[in-house]
């Protein structure tokens, strides 16, 4: 897929993911809300200039997008959606000067879905998005110590993940970055489980939408697991295939 597909893509996955956000005001100091019922100025995609100048950057990993943001947003407070993309993008450009210089090296980077998602929606969503990663991988660390690929460990943390970002910006917002966040991994088994997964987080939320994150936690960790390999369906259970 190239650089023009994966945008067209991510562009349809943000349209579906701003049906219905309602983000919980407070959730991060600072962070803003570039996108919500009380502030409804939001881009459908970042313009078009913004892919003419791909070559400029380097997309980071989740947490350093959300760093740079927290950056950018104390730099510029009271910034709008587009000078906030614009500044980021001024930011990117400096990174890229450093890892060519070998200042600092790029681990997981973002896949251009995702990238193309966070720019588009702004910085609340970053910065909710990168906390609800964190989260979730700290809860799985907690709750189920030990390997963390593709085992149980890994299945709660998608799940957990998908709850998260449900309960604090949308199911619609969910769907789409963990989706987007898949785009770029090849088919198989890992695939299968994380997509699987992330779709039963989502449902779990759904059922338990006035639950606190405690509840959800305990929720989740007695959910029911499976473990199949080859993962070839789609499961109402959380998979794994890796003890």
């Amino acid at each position: 897929m190239n650089q023009h597909s994966r945008l067209r893509r991510a562009l349809r996955l943000l349209l579906v993911a701003l049906v219905g956000i309602m983000p919980t005001a407070g959730l991060l100091a600072g962070c803003g809300k570039d996108a919500s019922p009380t502030n409804p100025q939001i881009s459908t995609a970042p313009s078009e200039s913004f892919e003419a100048r791909m070559d400029e950057i380097v997309i980071p990993s989740l947490d350093v997008m959300t760093e740079i943001s927290r950056r950018v947003d104390a730099e510029h407070p009271g910034a709008d959606l587009r000078e906030w993309q614009e500044a980021m993008w001024a930011e990117l450009q400096d990174l890229k000067s450093d890892v060519a210089a070998g200042k600092t090296a790029m681990i997981g980077p973002l896949t251009n879905a995702e990238f193309f998602l966070l720019l588009a929606a702004g910085k609340y969503y970053t910065a909710m998005t990168g906390w609800a990663s964190w989260r979730a991988q700290s809860e799985a660390n907690t709750q189920w110590p030990g390997n963390q690929g593709n085992t149980k460990a890994d299945a709660f943390r998608h799940a957990f993940w998908n709850e998260l970002m449900s309960k604090y910006l949308s199911v619609g917002w969910a769907q789409a970055y963990a989706t987007a966040h898949e785009s770029e991994t090849a088919d198989g088994n890992a695939k299968r489980m994380d997509l699987n997964n992330n779709a039963v987080g989502r449902g779990i939320y759904m059922s338990n939408s006035s639950k606190s994150e405690a509840q959800l936690v305990t929720i989740t960790k007695n959910f029911s697991y499976g473990y199949r390999n080859p993962i070839n369906a789609s499961y109402p259970f959380l998979v794994y295939f890796a003890y």
